[in-house]
């Protein structure tokens, strides 16, 4: 038996095991028939490629039966894309704009995950807001970020609306999804089933690996 060593999130899919090292930044593959047992991830049916494994850190002996997945759901809307039209944007919110993309920036450029996932799991509290109001912040946010001057990539605008949501008491979950064949990766922002910043058929192909 083996489990996912601490900064290590796996998932299957089309019958490949996808590794993501969130310390590292790097993803990596075996087809599920090589695989090892790994306590909440596959039932595994090979040895052979636990020792490669154990050497890239990726996971460790372990008596672990199970992990954690409750606070993965299904997407079944996406939010109004049009909606930013009709949300006026204030100095104030700018402000907490630039902060958002900034800590954005130096996530994506320090390459470390773990850290990120972490910094944002300890700045979240229960929220009860109604998505019409979370669904207004999104509308202000998408207002303002044709102003910061950085090209639009899954991530980095991921991060920064999750940034944006928690300076204003949301506690939105950020998620990162895989496709096995082709390879391709994406991440997404979403609360309560419903994608914020995305279609949720989009996301919906893809596999949720890893989410904070």
């Amino acid at each position: 038996m083996y489990a996912l060593t601490p900064n290590v999130r796996a998932c299957i899919d089309q019958g490949v095991l996808v590794f993501l090292d969130l310390r590292n930044d790097r993803y990596l593959s075996v087809d599920l028939e090589r695989a090892p047992q790994i306590a909440g991830v596959c039932e595994g049916a090979s040895r052979n490629a636990a020792a490669s494994l154990v050497a890239r850190g990726l996971i460790e002996p372990a008596q672990i039966l199970s992990r954690d997945e409750s606070n993965v759901g299904a997407l079944t809307a996406s939010a109004d894309p049009n909606r930013s039209h009709n949300c006026p944007a204030r100095f104030s919110d700018a402000v907490v704009m630039l902060d958002a993309c900034l800590r954005a920036s130096f996530a994506v450029r320090a390459r470390r995950l773990d850290r990120t996932f972490q910094r944002i799991a300890r700045r979240k509290r229960s929220s009860t807001i109604p998505m019409t109001e979370i669904a207004e912040f999104v509308g202000r946010f998408e207002r303002l970020r044709p102003w910061y001057p950085r090209a639009r990539v899954c991530l980095f605008d991921s991060l920064a609306l999750t940034n944006f949501l928690l300076a204003f008491g949301h506690a939105p979950m950020i998620v990162m999804g895989v496709r096995a064949t082709p390879f391709a990766a994406h991440c997404w922002v979403e609360s309560d089933g419903v994608c914020l910043n995305d279609a949720a058929e989009t996301c919906r192909s893809y596999t949720p690996i890893a989410w904070a």
